[in-house]
């Protein structure tokens, strides 16, 4: 949590664990216990990096931080300013809790009201597109979503295609992320409003596949 507040980021994030898929219940059962114990810790956490990366030299690392990456490249980190305060467009650093649960609807709903419980800026609905089908993915985030406030921003990590990320905004999805485009992207593929462009097509391909001539 110092390492986030030092580094600025409009918005921060819990620490959570990710149940791989497939996972026994027991397993994701427990790994549900322990995101929610973690969250919890973090909400505490926040607010006294935040005066401590306030109070830091500039650079915005904490001595703490510091110690605990003193193996670690600090270059980067140190040239980033503090974005906490007055000139900053958002005044704190905001805390996004994470929603775990695997593939088992009464974990996902177990979680998810435990961690709006704790009252948390923003929720993200997490361990989704881990390998598991399609159906499961999306049952993840309906088992889930009916329990966040309506007020509150709806995050689902890791989604997705284009056509994952309408099916979350039709399930009350506002945010998202994913290495997907960038990944395709390095590879010659580009997501269009057509649908899919392959880069490396022949010119007069790319031209027919672009103006339809």
């Amino acid at each position: 949590m110092e390492i986030q507040a030092a580094l600025g980021s409009d918005i921060a994030m819990v620490l959570d664990e990710c149940a791989p898929y497939p996972c026994e219940y027991d397993y994701a059962a427990r790994s549900v216990e322990m995101t929610t114990r973690w969250a919890a810790r973090c909400k505490e956490a926040l607010p006294r990096s935040a005066e401590n990366a306030e109070r830091s030299e500039p650079g915005g690392h904490t001595p703490n931080a510091q110690s605990r990456m003193r193996d670690a490249d600090l270059s980067a980190i140190r040239k980033m300013p503090v974005r906490l305060g007055p000139q900053s467009a958002i005044k704190r650093q905001l805390l996004f809790g994470i929603i775990q649960g695997a593939t088992f609807d009464d974990l996902r709903k177990q979680s998810a009201q435990a961690i709006v419980d704790l009252a948390f800026d923003g929720y993200a609905i997490g361990g989704v597109s881990v390998g598991e089908p399609e159906d499961e993915m999306v049952r993840a985030v309906e088992s889930s979503e009916p329990l966040l406030p309506d007020d509150k921003p709806r995050y689902a990590m890791g989604l997705g295609t284009p056509q994952q990320l309408l099916e979350m905004i039709a399930r009350g999805m506002d945010m998202f992320d994913c290495v997907l485009p960038t990944r395709l992207a390095r590879n010659g593929t580009a997501f269009t409003a057509g649908g899919t462009l392959n880069l490396k097509r022949p010119a007069e391909n790319f031209r027919a596949a672009t103006f339809g001539t």
